[in-house]
């Protein structure tokens, strides 16, 4: 149902591949197995949408003393933090938010940076990632309300969040429903959920299946998926926002970021970096050089 890319290759490309592709299709037609396809991409489809597909290996080699935090979420599950502290009185607070089947440690390189630096780092294993529990992912629909709970467990003011993927999508949306929230850091943010789950479909699956298997996914993860949009939330957000992006991105292109940016308006900073993808944005030096410039701007 989605892309290599998010480590599970199309069901229906496997199955059907190159130039066979139309005659398999009149096969399963007129022996009645096109229904029988058509439910199996809607459940598997649905399942890859929202149950990550790794925790992920977490290295957190080289780093300051770890203060570990737990909390409690409001549907129950208990959610997995690391909290690292500067030496003497901080000047605010970095929560970063991974994305999806990532864990805390792509924050890593943000406690290296920004420690030092005077502010307290917080990593957070989303939920159904890392060490917290859960099973399925709602993309910011119950993530907003964790991410806030770190944030009033560890009390330090201001507070700035920084996400990938799919927690930048959830760290706009925290933005626009929390006003102890002062600025945003969006790496490679998807601007609307349904339409990054469109753009990732192989084409061979129609809107009619599509529909289905979206409608699955809202009800096994108990939420309405239309209803995260993080660029219909973009007139709720106040503060300043910094949107990267890597045109080389080929799983959330970089136009998710470029809507961002017209509906967030003077507000919002983009930087796209070249020869850049997806995964690897977190990883370049010049990246995280535009967020220590960005946050040593904020007051």
């Amino acid at each position: 149902m989605v892309s290599a890319s998010w480590s599970s290759a199309p069901l229906v490309r496997a199955l059907l591949p190159g130039r066979p592709m139309r005659t398999l299709l009149l096969v399963l037609a007129s022996t009645g197995l096109m229904g029988c396809l058509s439910t199996a991409v809607r459940e598997l489809g649905s399942d890859v949408l929202v149950r990550p597909v790794f925790r992920g290996p977490h290295f957190d080699f080289g780093l300051p003393p770890v203060e570990p935090l737990s909390v409690r979420t409001a549907d129950g599950l208990t959610l997995k933090a690391r909290v690292y502290r500067p030496p003497g009185a901080p000047r605010g607070q970095l929560l970063f938010l991974h994305g999806r089947d990532e864990n805390h440690s792509l924050g890593n390189e943000a406690v290296r940076r920004f420690v030092p630096k005077g502010y307290v780092v917080v990593t957070l294993d989303q939920r159904a990632h890392g060490e917290s529990e859960g099973a399925q992912m709602t993309y910011g629909a119950r993530e907003v309300d964790d991410a806030r709970r770190v944030l009033e467990s560890v009390k330090v003011w201001p507070a700035f969040v920084m996400g990938h993927s799919m927690g930048a999508a959830v760290a706009l949306q925290l933005a626009s429903r929390d006003p102890s929230v002062a600025g945003v850091v969006a790496a490679s943010p998807f601007d609307d959920l349904r339409t990054i789950w469109r753009d990732v479909t192989p084409s061979v699956v129609d809107d009619a299946l599509f529909a289905q298997t979206v409608a699955r996914a809202d009800e096994k993860g108990g939420f309405d998926s239309r209803l995260v949009c993080p660029r219909c939330d973009a007139p709720s957000i106040r503060v300043p926002v910094l949107l990267l992006h890597g045109l080389g991105d080929r799983l959330i292109g970089v136009e998710h970021s470029r809507r961002l940016k017209a509906a967030l308006g003077a507000k919002a900073e983009l930087v796209l970096f070249t020869e850049v993808g997806h995964w690897d944005l977190t990883e370049r030096p010049e990246v995280w050089d535009a967020v220590e410039a960005w946050l040593a701007r904020r007051p």
